[in-house]
């Protein structure tokens, strides 16, 4: 006896399912039916107009506050220098920003998971702001001790906004989930570029208003931390509410 695979039980994606039945009749008795029904997976499926939206907007956010990555690791040991008078110290602000990614790595994801990505992201970059103006402050009142508090709230600022990656993740089936990283890490190469440039600006507002260019260079930083606060207000809904639910997108 031949069996058909039902559309009605097999719900809506019936045409991704193959069905096999069997029937297993012992000698002497019937036995009941047995039906396996295998999911065949499309393994290129299309991604949906809304998630390449907001994988953009978060690799777009991630190209302007990414660049702040690279004013810590980048200025962070000359500042220091310039402030103690000691190269022996330099390596005082790569300490911090490990230090700060483990304060604020439990806290974030706390707060990520009880009220979304988006907010998570947004006291990310709040930090990140206020760590980067008390920075340029401390190389206008040379205080190495307020330079070493501000580096640890801009870095635990910059450590949380690294929850774009994870929000980009959520908006992803599972054997998807790497290539959406990949997606978002492309943003910080905008990053990588722009860097070089804002200091030349710094460079030469320094030379002009006759103030240090290592301090002056931060008071551009608050406008690429604003940019990518307002591009990841365009991200709707929030990645988690569709992390949930990826089933109705």
């Amino acid at each position: 006896m031949d069996y058909a695979p039902r559309s009605r039980r097999l719900g809506g994606e019936a045409s991704r399912w193959r069905a096999d039945f069997t029937m297993a009749r012992p000698a002497g008795e019937f036995a009941p039916e047995r039906i396996r029904a295998t999911h065949v997976p499309d393994m290129n499926p299309p991604i949906p107009s809304l998630i390449k939206r907001n994988t953009t907007f978060l690799a777009l956010s991630l190209s302007f506050s990414g660049a702040g990555m690279q004013y810590a690791y980048g200025f962070g040991p000359l500042m220091v220098q310039d402030l103690t008078g000691s190269a022996g110290l330099a390596g005082l602000s790569v300490g911090l920003i490990g230090l700060s990614r483990f304060l604020i790595a439990y806290p974030i994801g706390k707060i990520t998971d009880a009220y979304g990505r988006k907010p998570g992201i947004h006291f990310g970059l709040a930090l990140a702001l206020v760590g980067a103006l008390a920075l340029a402050a401390a190389m206008y009142v040379r205080s190495v001790w307020l330079f070493a508090f501000a580096l640890l709230v801009f870095g635990m600022g910059m450590n949380a906004s690294q929850q774009m990656r994870v929000a980009a993740t959520d908006m992803y089936p599972p054997r998807m989930r790497a290539q959406a990283l990949g997606y978002v890490a492309l943003g910080s190469l905008f990053g990588l570029v722009l860097s070089p440039f804002i200091v030349h600006l710094a460079e030469a507002a320094g030379r002009a208003l006759g103030h240090e260019p290592l301090g002056i260079a931060w008071l551009f930083m608050p406008v690429l931390i604003i940019g990518g606060g307002i591009v990841v207000n365009f991200v709707r809904p929030d990645p988690k509410e569709i992390g949930m639910n990826l089933r109705d997108y």
